[in-house]
């Protein structure tokens, strides 16, 4: 969801080059992704994710709040957030989701780039809050190496 999105725009034209051009299919095997269990957040796979990607280093950070999150955007660099998808539609307890940031409305509404929701859903900031501290504010947070020689991630 987030490699889709970073390589289609946002970026400058040299990382974007940078990035390998991953099918659904190799976005599922590099996540060990699957539709009973999802995809299980771990330090080592953000380090594969690292690796594929090059010159994109993500890491797992936890009590994040919205304002880092849209210091980020505002760098140019979407942030998945994690949160209870479930709570956010009913508030009712349910697993975890994932979602990418890609702005925020007027009042300050975060808006997301979902699979449930469609590509632009504008969540109700208090109710997506309370929804993402029931995960512990987890956001998975991309940074450009600036050190990767471009011509080595192709």
């Amino acid at each position: 969801m987030v490699v889709g999105y970073f390589s289609s725009f946002h970026l400058s034209p040299a990382v974007r080059s940078g990035l390998p051009r991953l099918s659904y299919d190799d976005v599922v095997s590099l996540c060990a992704a699957s539709e009973e269990s999802g995809t299980r957040l771990s330090d080592e796979l953000m380090g594969r994710i690292g690796q594929r990607l090059k010159v994109l280093v993500p890491s797992m950070k936890r009590d994040f709040t919205l304002d880092e999150v849209a210091r980020l955007w505002d760098k140019g660099l979407p942030t998945i957030l994690i949160y209870d998808g479930r709570y956010l539609l009913t508030e009712l307890p349910g697993s975890y989701h994932a979602g990418v940031y890609v702005g925020r409305a007027k009042d300050g509404d975060p808006i997301l780039q979902n699979p449930w929701f469609g590509p632009y859903y504008p969540a109700d900031r208090i109710r997506f809050q309370a929804a993402w501290e029931r995960k512990s504010n987890r956001a998975v947070v991309f940074e450009v190496d600036t050190q990767t020689a471009l011509t080595e991630a192709t």
